[in-house]
C-alpha cells in the first residue's frame, strides 16, 4: 500500500486560478463530464492531479477512489 492512498478520508484546500477554476465549472456543464462522473469542481481536479501523479510514478493507480463519491461540501 502506498503511502499516499492509506485509506484517510477528509481534504483539503488547493488554490488554482480563476482561469482553470472557469474553465472546469463550464466543463462540468458539458454531457461528457456527466459521462465521466463528475458532479464538482473537487471531482476534475482530483482526477486530473491522480491522473499526473500515476504518469510520473508517484501514487499508485490500485489505490485510486473512484470518481464521483465526493460530497457537496468538498465542491468548494
Amino acid at each position: 500500500m502506498s503511502k499516499y492512498g492509506s485509506g484517510k478520508k477528509g481534504s483539503k484546500a488547493v488554490k488554482i486560478t480563476a482561469g482553470l477554476l472557469d474553465a472546469i465549472e463550464e466543463y462540468l456543464k458539458t454531457e461528457k463530464a456527466e459521462l465521466m462522473g463528475f458532479r464538482f469542481s473537487s471531482d476534475v481536479v482530483s482526477y486530473a492531479v491522480r491522473e499526473m501523479l500515476i504518469q510520473q510514478g508517484f501514487y499508485d493507480d490500485l489505490e485510486a477512489q473512484p470518481e464521483g463519491e465526493n460530497e457537496e461540501e468538498h465542491d468548494q
